[in-house]
């Protein structure tokens, strides 16, 4: 599969998954692209 400019990545919600919390940090990446962390404040 290749993304292209203007291509979106839709998601859901696995079974079981809680709400985020205020301290939480989550954490995502693309191999080749990078990492990006966002917490939760």
């Amino acid at each position: 599969m290749e993304l292209r400019p203007g291509d979106l990545i839709m998601t859901g919600t696995p079974e079981g998954v809680g709400p985020v919390r205020r301290g939480e940090v989550m954490t995502g990446g693309i191999d080749g692209l990078g990492e990006i962390r966002i917490a939760v404040r």
